[in-house]
Formats: structure tokens, C-alpha cells, sequence
């Protein structure tokens, strides 16, 4: 599984959604996480970079069109694939703080980068549940490479900045 697969927020509420542009020729898939690069302008996340949020449609920007973005606020729930190289995803990552890798379309989350300390430079997720059973139907049940996160490398936390 690729990208984040958005399945609620912590409190219950909604996330709410927003439409931006996206930059010239970046190819933005639906579950790639987002940021805004210098000009303003919406590209597909890097590990380095703070999240906006994740992409709920694929779009090829020219600068004028837009995408959906489910936006990254504090307590938004994603299932995410882990990449396991090198370090394999497993119950002690619960708790951790982990950042993103992968270009459009094949992001996962980088089990080599986890951490105990907020970091804008490097942890974007926080890793909520190891191998979380039922969600979106049980269909990623029987993967334990799948975890829950949220994010805590936003725009939307104050204590970060770039």
C-alpha cells in the first residue's frame, strides 16, 4: 500500500478541506502528503519539509489548477504502509515519530527515522497503533506492515517552523 488513506480524527470531528494550487508540472497523486514550496504553491512532500496535508484527488499542476487536500490537523488519522528497510515496523514503534520517503504516488513511511523527540526536519508522523485492526473494512488487517499516524510536523502546529 502506498500514500496515507485518511480514516478520521482522534476527537470524531471532520477534517476540514481545502482546494490549493499546485506548482508547474508536479504530478500530485491522491494519498501523497503535500507542502507549499517557496512560491507558494502546492508539491508532493519530502521527508525535510512540514505536511499541509494529503492530496484527495491525482492532479498534474500547471500552475492554475487546484487539488483537493485533506488538510494535516493535529489529530487526523491515516493508515500508512511502512517501508521497512533496513529497520522493519513492529510494536515499539508505537509512540515514535517517523518521517515520510518516497516520491508521488509510492510514499511510505521511513521505519530508519524514528525518533522520541518532535523534530521539523525530520519526523512528520506520529505512530498512534501498530498493525490497526478494522479499519476501512479490515482489508490492510492481515498486514503488519500498516500503521496508524498522525501528523505532527504541520503548518497547523505552532511550535514548528521551516
Amino acid at each position: 500500500m502506498y500514500g496515507a488513506k485518511y480514516v478520521g480524527r482522534l476527537d470524531g470531528g471532520t477534517v476540514p478541506m481545502e482546494r490549493f494550487v499546485v506548482k508547474s508540472s508536479e504530478v500530485v497523486t491522491k494519498g501523497d502528503w503535500l507542502s507549499i514550496d517557496t512560491a507558494g504553491l502546492v508539491d508532493v512532500a519530502a521527508a525535510d519539509e512540514l505536511l499541509l496535508g494529503v492530496a484527495n484527488e491525482t492532479v498534474t499542476g500547471d500552475g492554475t489548477k487546484t487539488v483537493e487536500v485533506i488538510l494535516a490537523l493535529p489529530g487526523t488519522k491515516f493508515l500508512m504502509d511502512n517501508d521497512n528497510d533496513t529497520e522493519t515496523f513492529a510494536i515499539g514503534d508505537q509512540g515514535e515519530l517517523h518521517a515520510i520517503t518516497g516520491t508521488t504516488g509510492i510514499q511510505q513511511v521511513d521505519t530508519n527515522s524514528d525518533s522520541e523527540a518532535p523534530s521539523n526536519t525530520v519526523n512528520q508522523l506520529l505512530c498512534l497503533k501498530y498493525n490497526p485492526q478494522g479499519y476501512l473494512g479490515g482489508i490492510y488487517d492481515a498486514d503488519t506492515s500498516i500503521g496508524l499516524y498522525t501528523p505532527v510536523g504541520t503548518y497547523f502546529v505552532s511550535n514548528y517552523t521551516e
